[in-house]
């Protein structure tokens, strides 16, 4: 038997108990710890869904049933319909996308960091630039109300600000997005962009929005607000998974360019001794709450919060302020004594959603079983 109906039943084992499952389910309803009975050379296995693709050969035989009739069918003949499941989507390139949820799916994690906010530009001798702020970091962990296979999310991710050039303040970040379309009241999440570093002050850091239930995150920490008008300002660290993100240093005393908290990004930092401007903030990573991004300091970027990217450290004189690290750091400003003006780039943000299945461990946001799957 070469060909296979949509109503030919496979024999599948979950937890100990059998089920037949027909071919036209195979690709959405199989976990990874279901079982299938093969045989190969006249002995009889129990192959994982997780280990098809890898270890069954062409000529193993698996146990079919058609009208009542059992029959066995070559490995050759069906691989393409164990069709691995999709178990994460990460969206890294600010635009718009849209994707469907897969097909049985029970259960989604959803993730999204706006991007951080530009630094403040400045002229050389006039008033210094203030930090950008950092993008909030949302998260939202949804097992019911969606249609797996049919439903649609629409997904929005948000671009770094600009740092200003000369006077003009920098650029405020783009927040990113995730609803379902046409139900927008259950998955509606928003990661906003940090604010852009303004002439006389740090950008404020952006917050997490959208549907409340089942929900949570932290704020980007704002950018630093320069000194007396004299000293730049460092980007803010993105938000964080149970915290914010560190505030920049505002450039002149010992205020700012704090740790980040609960898995976020750390401030940056300005050192006249060093360099007159000031770095980027950290990012944050997308794969669960980690360590707390630490501030910078007058030679190093503030760290990564959560595996994130750390901020560009303070540049040296005429090249600008520091830009933010991935994803979601706000960038650093110019300080007056600099001939550059220009202010560093906010980091783009980002999206991530995580699936799970029939029968396997749920996936959630802060931290539980959002890692990577292959």
């Amino acid at each position: 038997m070469s060909t296979i109906n949509n109503t030919d039943l496979f024999l599948v084992e979950r937890s100990g108990v059998s089920y037949k499952v027909a071919a036209s389910d195979l690709s959405d309803k199989l976990g990874n710890n279901d079982l299938m009975l093969v045989e190969r050379s006249g002995t009889s296995y129990k192959v994982s869904g997780s280990d098809r693709a890898t270890k069954c050969q062409n000529t193993d035989l698996f146990l079919i049933e058609r009208s009542g009739v059992s029959y066995k069918v070559a490995y050759s003949d069906v691989s393409g319909l164990f069709v691995p499941p999709v178990y994460q989507v990460a969206y890294t390139t600010p635009g718009t996308y849209t994707y469907t949820i897969p097909a049985g799916v029970v259960g989604m994690a959803l993730l999204a960091v706006g991007g951080g906010g530009g630094g403040g530009g400045c002229y050389y001798g006039e008033e210094s630039g203030g930090g950008g702020g950092g993008g909030g970091l949302g998260y939202q962990n949804v097992t019911s109300g969606f249609t797996a296979g049919t439903d649609v999310l629409s997904i929005t991710v948000g671009a770094g600000g600009a740092g200003g050039n000369g006077d003009p303040d920098g650029d405020p970040g783009d927040s990113s997005i995730v609803q379902l379309v046409g139900n927008t009241s259950l998955i509606n999440l928003i990661g906003t962009g940090g604010g852009g570093g303004q002439s006389g002050g740090g950008g404020s850091g952006g917050n997490r929005a959208g549907t409340a239930a089942n929900s949570g995150g932290g704020y980007g920490g704002d950018g630093g607000a320069n000194s007396g008008g004299a000293r730049a300002g460092g980007g803010g660290g993105a938000g964080g998974y149970t915290g914010d993100g560190g505030v920049g240093h505002n450039g002149y005393s010992t205020s700012g360019g704090h740790d980040g908290t609960g898995g976020g990004g750390g401030g940056g930092w300005r050192d006249f001794s060093v360099s007159p401007n000031a770095g980027g903030g950290g990012g944050v990573g997308l794969l669960g709450q980690g360590s707390n991004g630490s501030a910078g300091t007058g030679s190093t970027g503030a760290g990564g919060g959560s595996g994130g990217s750390a901020g560009q450290a303070p540049p040296s004189s005429n090249n600008g302020g520091g830009d933010g690290g991935a994803y979601g750091g706000g960038g650093g400003s110019c300080d007056d004594a600099d001939n550059s003006t220009i202010g560093g780039d906010g980091a783009g943000g980002a999206v991530r959603i995580c699936f799970y299945y029939a029968g396997e461990s749920a996936r959630a946001y802060p931290s539980t079983n959002v890692g990577d799957i292959t």
